[in-house]
């Protein structure tokens, strides 16, 4: 089981990685980056790859690639 925090906040799980995308945003349409029944996968990214991310989300110039799974 995974869960995936949307904001940061104190929680009882086992951390395993952070994201330097927002996952849920009062200012994005639709505020939520995804639904329940989702599918998500994970990546690892390198600090400066990390870094570039989140300044570019923090300027509002960047969403993250969403692929439709075929039926």
């Amino acid at each position: 089981m995974t869960a995936i925090y949307p904001l940061e906040s104190p929680g009882g799980w086992h951390l395993i990685g952070t994201t330097p995308i927002r996952i849920f945003d009062t200012l994005a349409s639709p505020p939520a980056l995804f639904a329940p029944g989702d599918a998500v996968e994970f990546e690892p990214v390198d600090s400066a790859t990390f870094a570039r991310i989140r300044s570019a989300t923090e300027r509002r110039d960047y969403r993250p690639a969403s692929t439709e799974l075929a039926a």
